[in-house]
């Protein structure tokens, strides 16, 4: 079995990752401040971890959630949007779409700046979307689409020469493409811990700078102040109930073999690897890339095939060829309609670490077969 669909979850897994996550199990159970056990020490440990990682100012400002799709939806439901507008994509996944849309008591007011078709976003054209009720921009680092990067570096200067709240969606880029908070101008990152962060499904957690006071998603025990019934924004607490210690002893472990191997030895190879593919894939005039590898891409990309459906391709090249990939909109359905790929959406390749040249060469001979060349 090929496994190309890493954007979704990376496989497999370092065996590092899976010796932390059941020695985790196998030790006495620990919960932050809930216990005399030493070990509940292993969250404050992940956290300085992923504090080095994105070079955030402080580490208790990292706090663990089950994913980037609950990291987004605290800060989004959190902030107070009464009146004010935000500058976001058309690259953004539901996870962003969503609970800008779903907000209550109404939907925030956006404006969705538009991709090229490769899903680069000019910085320029976020700046032309600010208006005077802005109050945040929210970008996609890395699409999940067509792996295209965002100048987070031109987008955080924006953000602050307008005094707005800068919130980035780390989900595809944490782990594989480096990010700088203080450098960026990053007030609040979201992260998921099981795709190139090597994790842990139900893993994943968000940075919000001291500044930002935002209402919590959830509400319940954290071992602290247990007299107390209604808290006060000074004192809200963001990890309510029993932290999942596993998953996050196995994030930590991740963490620990990038910066083991080196993120800029993981850059890399997959950029390479991932070049290697777009000049395989461009011998055939039936396949349409979304891609270009002339400017900062992330190891995703998405193809077609003239006359095939997306859907029936990942379908032949599961069953016929063993390799498994992501088809449809990949949740991201905005950027489709400026690629032009709606409604069917594209088959989308994504590698790791892990991935082999040998793995590209068995996508390339199936995809010939399917042009019929």
């Amino acid at each position: 079995m090929i496994y190309l669909n890493n954007a979704a979850t990376s496989w497999p897994k370092p065996n590092v990752v899976r010796a932390a996550c059941l020695r985790s199990l196998d030790n006495i159970p620990a919960g932050q401040y809930r216990s005399s056990s030493a070990n509940g020490d292993g969250i404050m440990a992940a956290k300085v971890l992923v504090a080095a990682l994105f070079n955030a100012p402080d580490a208790h400002r990292i706090f663990f959630t089950s994913g980037a799709t609950e990291s987004a939806n605290t800060i989004i439901d959190g902030l107070d949007w009464t009146g004010a507008h935000v500058v976001s994509t058309v690259t953004e996944h539901n996870s962003i779409l969503r609970p800008l849309a779903n907000h209550r008591p109404e939907p925030v007011q956006t404006t969705f700046v538009d991709c090229d078709r490769y899903g680069f976003v000019d910085p320029q054209a976020i700046e032309n979307g600010i208006r005077s009720n802005t109050k945040a921009i929210i970008v996609n680092h890395c699409s999940n689409v067509t792996g295209a990067i965002q100048n987070l570096a031109a987008i955080g200067e924006i953000a602050q020469k307008h005094r707005l709240i800068f919130i980035v969606d780390a989900a595809q880029s944490a782990g594989c493409i480096p990010i700088d908070i203080q450098a960026q101008h990053i007030d609040a990152l979201i992260f998921t811990g099981h795709k190139s962060l090597l994790g842990v499904p139900g893993t994943g957690g968000f940075y919000i700078a001291n500044k930002l006071r935002i209402r919590p998603l959830k509400f319940g025990g954290t071992g602290t102040h247990s007299a107390e019934l209604v808290y006060t924004p000074d004192s809200w607490v963001y990890e309510p109930g029993t932290q999942n210690l596993p998953g996050i002893t196995a994030l930590a472990a991740g963490i620990r073999f990038i910066q083991k191997t080196g993120l800029d030895v993981i850059r890399k190879k997959e950029t390479s690897l991932m070049t290697y593919l777009v000049t395989q894939l461009k011998q055939f005039p039936a396949v349409t890339l979304y891609t270009d590898t002339g400017r900062p891409c992330g190891p995703v990309l998405s193809f077609t095939i003239a006359g095939l459906q997306a859907a029936d391709i990942g379908y032949i090249l599961n069953g016929s060829y063993g390799i498994i990939v992501r088809t449809g909109l990949q949740c991201a359905p905005l950027i489709h309609s400026v690629l032009g790929t709606a409604p069917q959406g594209t088959v989308r390749i994504s590698i790791s670490y892990r991935t082999t040249k040998k793995d590209i060469d068995s996508l390339t001979s199936a995809v010939r077969d399917l042009c019929g060349t």
